[in-house]
C-alpha cells in the first residue's frame, strides 16, 4: 500500500516481531500507528549486536549520524 508522504512531516515507523502463542510467527509494520501491513515468518534472524537508533554503521564505523535525543 503505496502512499504520498509530504516533505518536512515526520512519519513514525514501528516494526513488530510477534512470535505467536502457536508457533504461527508474524512480521507487522506499523505507520503513525496504524497497522500498514504484515506477514508471516517462517525463520528468524538473530541480531549480532544491540539497537541503533539515529545513525547508520558501514563497515563497523558509525556514519550518517543525527542530531537529536531520545527520551
Amino acid at each position: 500500500m503505496a502512499r504520498r508522504r509530504s516533505r518536512g512531516v515526520w512519519t513514525h515507523l514501528v516494526g513488530l516481531y510477534d512470535p505467536g502463542a502457536d508457533g504461527a510467527a508474524q512480521l507487522r509494520l506499523y505507520v503513525n500507528g496504524v497497522l500498514a501491513g504484515s506477514a508471516a515468518v517462517s525463520a528468524v534472524w538473530t541480531a549480532g549486536g544491540g539497537v541503533r537508533v539515529g545513525g547508520d554503521l558501514q563497515a563497523g564505523r558509525m556514519c550518517v549520524a543525527v542530531a537529536g535525543k531520545c527520551g
